[in-house]
């Protein structure tokens, strides 16, 4: 929704990693982080240590108010580990259009509520980046029920899997029925995981996988002794 002219937004920026198990932790950047602002790609505002503020753990944020109508970009800017790393936001002003501000992008598209209704799905959302931090396209997220039982509802059975790409910006949402158990795979990264989908309403794609059991990992055999026969 757009923004209004004159009106203050507050841009946060949140920061975590995440652990062998992909549990992600809020984490504190090396400084404070700084933020720019661009209009329409333009130069507009520059923010110093000064102005961003420190919420809580890796949570930072500051405050700017937009002078005209167009599209702003805020540029992030921060160092973990001696590494940089930046993210951007974008929002669109308006003069007429009385909004609360929020991130939007010409190529964002609504995910559309499952027939089923939300209070039995639970969202699942991710961004992916390559190495060099740039945005993923085209990652497939698929995941598929384990069994027949797992799939059947009050309502229905499941009969397909589903699967979800990533877009232009790394973004990747879909549905997942509340309850079913099934095979959780990322291509390109190699990640398979079976999981439980939870009972919320939405959650992490890889807060989801680290609740899964990794079936790649190499199993040690369980050898039970019995007993011998005497003669």
């Amino acid at each position: 929704m757009p923004s209004l002219v004159g009106v203050e937004i507050t841009t946060q920026l949140s920061i975590y990693s995440r652990d062998s198990n992909f549990v992600k932790s809020a984490v504190d950047a090396d400084s404070i982080p700084t933020a720019a602002v661009e209009k329409d790609n333009v130069d507009w505002l520059e923010t110093t240590d000064t102005t961003v503020t420190a919420d809580d753990t890796g949570v930072y944020s500051f405050a700017w108010t937009p002078d005209e109508a167009g599209t702003y970009e805020v540029q992030w800017v921060w160092e973990y580990g001696s590494v940089e790393y930046s993210k951007t936001e974008r929002y669109t002003v308006e003069s007429t259009i009385i909004g609360v501000s929020e991130e939007t992008s010409d190529t964002d598209t609504e995910l559309a509520e499952p027939d089923l209704g939300v209070s039995k799905a639970c969202k699942i959302t991710g961004t992916f980046y390559d190495a060099s931090g740039n945005f993923m396209q085209g990652v497939h997220v698929r995941f598929t029920p384990l069994r027949l039982m797992d799939a059947v509802l009050t309502s229905g059975v499941i009969a397909q899997e589903v699967t979800a790409v990533s877009d232009e910006n790394g973004l990747v949402q879909l549905y997942l029925v509340r309850g079913v158990k099934g095979m959780l795979a990322i291509t390109g990264i190699g990640l398979v995981r079976e999981v439980l989908v939870p009972e919320v309403g939405a959650i992490d794609l890889m807060d989801l996988a680290a609740l899964g059991d990794d079936l790649l990992e190499v199993q040690r055999p369980q050898f039970t002794e019995l007993p011998r026969r005497s003669s």
